[in-house]
Order: structure tokens, then C-alpha cells, then sequence
């Protein structure tokens, strides 16, 4: 079921099932062990390079067990991307550019696009705006450019329905068309790393920055919630 985010109120999150593209025989491994192997794709990706074998202890035991495996893994990437030190985590998040979002924040749609900027500074500031009145179309501005901004909702609607969201004041668009707006900004200011969606649990949604081999490393290992090659592209704008 698609999600929508408000332009003045909540944001919340689309995302679906994942295929796990890579299966071995045998029993599952530990979690520990399959959390690690996720972690490992990850740096091999050229994130999370700081996290060290002994830190990944250190946050570890400093969480609730789990068995989910995609919200321990997001329990320890806010752990990792969010310490006490302010200055470690911003500089976590820009260097790989990760954005969390849990939906009990309630984050309107304009301070989304804000955090996503914040760890895309050669975009510079960002704006979410109409063009032609209140009920043009959506677009992202930065300087000089301008990216579109998909509504998946609408898009998911046949020919025949009608999209009740007209009958709200606020107009709605989904996270994932912000993504690909933001990643349309990236293209065009000639950054070739892209916002790709990890897997996430029922509140959280979480991106990563990635250049489009990594991007399909990880999605063939099972580690992005999308399940096709073909949404993943037109997701980054590859």
C-alpha cells in the first residue's frame, strides 16, 4: 500500500517486499554473522568505514536482540550514524550520505527534502514547491535547476477512480518520488552517487548514497528494498 508524505504535515513511507536474490544451502547463519556479511557489502560499497569490528561489538550489545533481521540491522545503523557526538554523526551521514526517517517523527515533506539535502551539498539549498498555482505540479528547485516530483499514488490510480486526496487542503506526494526528484538534482549537479533504499521495518525508512555499481552489489545480495534492477534505475536515474 502506498504512503504518502504531506507538504505541510506527516511523511511517511513506501516500500514493498524484497526479494533475497542470493540463497545458500543449510541453516541460516547467526544473526550476528548474517548482520556482519550485510555490514561487509556495505563497506565493500564504500560506506560505513568506520565501523570496526569492535564498534559493531560496542553497539551491538548496547541493543535490544531482535529477530527481525532489516530492524536489528536499522537498530545498529542508528546507533552507528547517530553517537553522542554530534560532529561524528554529521559526519557520518554526509560522507556516505544516509538519511533515516522513522514515521513517529511525523516529518513534514518540506523537512524531509531539508535532510536530504543536508548530505547532498554539491545540490546546494533545496526547495519543494508548486509551479503555476496551487495545483500545479510538484518540483524540486535548486539554483537553477528543476526535478519533477513523481507522484506514485496518482500514478498507481486506474483510469476510472479518483484520487481522493483532492478533497484534502494539503497535496500529498510519496517519499520515494522526493528520492527521485533529490537523485534528479544529483544528475544534473554531476554527482554519480545516488539515494538507494536499504530495507526497512514497519517505522523506519533509511537511505544510502551510492554510484551505480555499488548500488547493483547490494541489490543483487538482497540488501535494497526494491526488488526489480529496472526500479532501482529509475529510482537513481541510471
Amino acid at each position: 500500500m502506498a504512503r504518502e508524505a504531506t507538504e505541510g504535515s506527516e511523511a511517511s513511507m513506501t516500500g514493498g517486499a524484497r526479494a533475497v536474490r542470493t540463497m545458500s544451502a543449510g541453516p541460516p547463519p547467526p544473526p550476528a554473522l548474517a548482520d556482519a556479511a550485510s555490514f561487509e557489502a556495505r563497506m565493500g560499497a564504500g560506506r560505513l568505514l568506520e565501523l570496526s569490528t569492535a564498534l559493531e561489538t560496542v553497539l551491538r550489545d548496547a541493543l535490544e536482540a531482535r529477530d527481525d533481521a532489516d530492524a536489528r540491522r536499522l537498530d545498529l545503523l542508528e546507533r552507528y550514524y547517530g553517537p553522542d557526538d554530534t560532529q561524528v554523526a554529521a559526519r557520518r551521514r554526509r560522507d556516505d550520505r544516509f538519511v533515516l526517517y522513522r514515521a513517529s517523527e511525523r516529518l513534514g515533506a518540506h523537512a524531509l527534502v531539508a535532510r536530504f539535502a543536508a548530505v547532498a551539498p554539491e545540490v546546494g539549498a533545496v526547495v519543494l514547491e508548486r509551479i503555476g498555482g496551487d495545483d500545479g505540479p510538484l518540483v524540486l528547485r535548486s539554483r537553477d535547476q528543476v526535478a519533477g516530483v513523481q507522484d506514485d499514488y496518482e500514478d498507481a490510480l486506474d483510469t476510472d477512480e479518483v484520487d481522493l486526496r483532492d478533497l484534502d487542503e494539503t497535496p500529498s506526494t510519496s517519499v520515494r518520488g522526493l528520492v527521485a526528484a533529490m537523485n534528479t538534482l544529483l544528475g544534473r549537479s554531476g554527482v554519480e552517487e545516488r539515494f538507494v533504499p536499504l530495507p526497512m521495518d514497519d517505522g523506519r525508512e533509511a537511505y544510502v548514497g551510492v554510484a551505480e555499481p555499488e548500488a547493483l552489489v547490494l541489490w543483487r545480495a538482497g540488501y535494497l528494498e526494491l526488488d526489480e534492477e529496472e526500479a532501482l534505475r529509475e529510482l537513481a536515474g541510471w
